[in-house]
């Protein structure tokens, strides 16, 4: 069986081994009340952009402790004689623009029917995201930069002059409306692929902490091309309502996201629910 997943940071796993990669440096956790140490967010990007091999331990050390690396290890304990395969192509800081292209392109990119995965997981992240086009879009080798995005929090890092200027004029001219449909146009296409492509919708997670405020603009507009897209595509409660409703959690990392032994309650949810895992006495929890 093969799984692919995608999203932001919170699917990638961004920040889960802080504590062991920077023992000296990393500030702590803290309580949910305080959504993220801007500080430490920036100091680690600063960090780790200087340094490549850092970075690449940083990212093999959370993939330990993220949610689909933990699904792939419960799948696996529900399965005989069949290997689990989870492919995560998360991009922290990704906009909804750069899920669905490197979606599509991973997709498109498999030659054989073999190759493709049997489920697709799209962790959902935040509509005030912004995204454009990279010069190097026609290198299938950099499908993961083929698309630039822009944090309305972050805005300022690392962007020329001229994109934080069309940031500013997008966010103080777009409706919250207006951002979310355009969010729920990129969830469209990567639904009408997905089910075209391996014979199976995708499912969407709402793996993002305003989700709740999202369904509220839905459910209050009178414009029915968004209440159509909504109630199409993520009217749903495919996890329980705990996840990411603000105030749940005690303690959050330092640049905002759950802990590792949330990720393996959040992976048994999803494995429960999707594949039927606890309902064996055989069925192993991960390692």
């Amino acid at each position: 069986m093969k799984i692919y997943v995608n999203g932001d940071s919170f699917t990638a796993g961004d920040g889960l081994s802080d504590p062991e990669v920077f023992p000296n440096l990393y500030p702590g956790h803290h309580f949910s009340d305080k959504t993220f140490d801007a500080a430490w967010c920036n100091k680690r990007h600063a960090i780790l952009d200087g340094n490549l091999d850092l970075h690449a331990h940083w990212r093999t050390s959370n993939e330990k402790y993220v949610w689909p690396t933990i699904l792939g290890e419960l799948v696996s304990s529900t399965l005989f004689n069949d290997n689990v395969t989870v492919v995560n192509g998360a991009i922290g800081g990704s906009c909804m623009l750069g899920i669905s292209t490197r979606t599509i392109a991973y997709l498109e990119s498999l030659q054989s029917r073999a190759e493709l995965p049997d489920y697709v997981f799209i962790g959902l992240t935040g509509t005030g995201r912004l995204g454009w086009y990279h010069e190097d879009t026609q290198d299938l080798g950099k499908i993961f930069n083929w698309v630039k995005s822009s944090i309305p929090g972050f805005y300022y890092r690392g962007h020329e002059s001229k994109h934080k200027k069309l940031f500013e004029t997008i966010w103080t001219t777009l409706s919250d409306e207006e951002l979310l449909i355009d969010y729920l146009k990129e969830c469209l296409q990567i639904k009408n692929y997905v089910k075209r492509r391996i014979g199976r919708d995708p499912i969407f997670l709402n793996t993002v902490g305003e989700f709740w405020q999202y369904k509220e603009i839905a459910n209050n507009s009178k414009n029915l091309w968004l209440r159509m897209l909504w109630f199409d595509l993520l009217e749903f409660d495919k996890i329980n309502d705990r996840w990411f409703n603000k105030g749940t959690f005690d303690q959050l990392t330092a640049c905002g996201h759950l802990l590792p032994d949330a990720h393996a309650e959040y992976a048994r949810d999803l494995a429960r629910k999707h594949f039927g895992w606890g309902k064996s006495l055989d069925d192993r929890d991960a390692d």
